[in-house]
């Protein structure tokens, strides 16, 4: 009886929470992307704008299921990290079309698998590639953001197994050549299939290939950025310093390749700008990491003892990336009207 009670209330509260991010999401997001014109006070039901609906209900719902399965699977209390993520706009701004949405949905399945497969480390591997290949064919720009971020989701989760070993490094040379494989395939489907050219530029709103650039972004980074680097400072003291630096040198090179995209890309690359660092530091959770779960139980402390300032801390955050954002991508989305 206790079990289903403590079941039910979970269930409620990640619903509870997936609405919330649903409402985050839905306000940021481009107004015309799900139908509705806040000029003229109208709504359009279409096929799109019910598909972006539906999709970003779903990766909503994930979210907030990854973060419970998350917190029930790990005994470190993360939610500090959960809740950086939750403030940051970028990524929910961004998921501005059916395309981009499915390849979150896709990611998001793939780190549940990974939270819940119980069973051997192939089932895991195979989804990893599927969700690489998936992510560069149908997004070829996300071989700068979302491929790195993938990779330290598996890599730092299981780093004391792979690091080191031959099996690891030729385990990283394969997923990237899935993921290179994944962009070869969208070039030569897309030039020479009309079907998925259609299909790609139609779910993305004919801005497939756009190219819009705006410093606002790299601003908001700059927190989180901070952060990271007293963390991963502190952690290179303490840890084990062959680990210490194949970990910061990934973090450093996921950074590097975020710039590199911006260049060519433009913004549409910045999709995990603020989700490196919190990310990094729940896979090394996942991992076990023993500095890593000390410094968050530091952390958590400090959050405790100074509770006002801390949520000062987040609110004044949480305000400056909604001023910086608001009227910086596209400015006919919802929060622009409301601040």
């Amino acid at each position: 009886m206790y079990q289903k009670e403590e079941s039910k209330k979970t269930y409620i509260k990640s619903l509870v929470l997936g609405l919330f991010i649903f409402a985050k999401a839905f306000v940021f997001i481009d107004e015309s992307r799900i139908g509705i014109n806040m000029t003229d006070s109208e709504i359009t039901v279409s096929v799109s704008s019910v598909a972006v609906t539906a999709l970003l209900l779903l990766s909503s719902f994930l979210i907030a299921n990854v973060i419970f399965v998350f917190n029930a699977k790990y005994e470190t209390r993360t939610g500090f990290l959960f809740a950086l993520i939750l403030a940051d706009p970028i990524f929910f701004l961004v998921q501005n079309n059916i395309i981009k949405l499915i390849t979150v949905s896709v990611i998001l399945f793939f780190v549940l698998i990974m939270l819940r497969n119980k069973n051997t480390s192939s089932f895991r591997e195979i989804s990893l590639c599927i969700c690489l290949f998936l992510s560069t064919f149908l997004m070829p720009f996300s071989a700068y953001g979302f491929v790195f971020l993938v990779l330290i989701i598996y890599g730092f989760s299981q780093l004391d197994v792979l690091s080191g070993k031959v099996k690891g490094v030729l385990s990283f040379v394969f997923y990237i050549i899935c993921s290179g494989g994944g962009l070869v395939w969208n070039k030569v489907a897309f030039s020479r299939v009309a079907a998925f050219e259609s299909f790609l530029t139609t779910a993305s709103f004919y801005d497939y290939s756009s190219d819009i650039r705006s410093d606002f972004y790299w601003l908001t980074g700059i927190p989180i950025a901070i952060f990271g680097i007293w963390f991963f400072a502190g952690y290179y003291k303490k840890a084990e310093k062959k680990k210490a630096v194949l970990v910061i040198g990934f973090i450093i090179l996921s950074y590097v390749m975020l710039i590199l995209g911006y260049a060519f890309n433009g913004i549409k690359s910045l999709y995990t700008l603020n989700l490196i660092v919190p990310v990094a530091i729940l896979s090394l959770v996942a991992g076990k990491d023993e500095y890593v779960c000390a410094m968050i139980k530091k952390i958590n402390t400090f959050i405790h003892n100074h509770i006002f300032l801390s949520v000062a801390m987040y609110a004044a955050y949480k305000c400056l990336t909604v001023a910086l954002m608001k009227n910086s991508f596209y400015v006919s989305n919802i929060v622009s009207y409301m601040v």
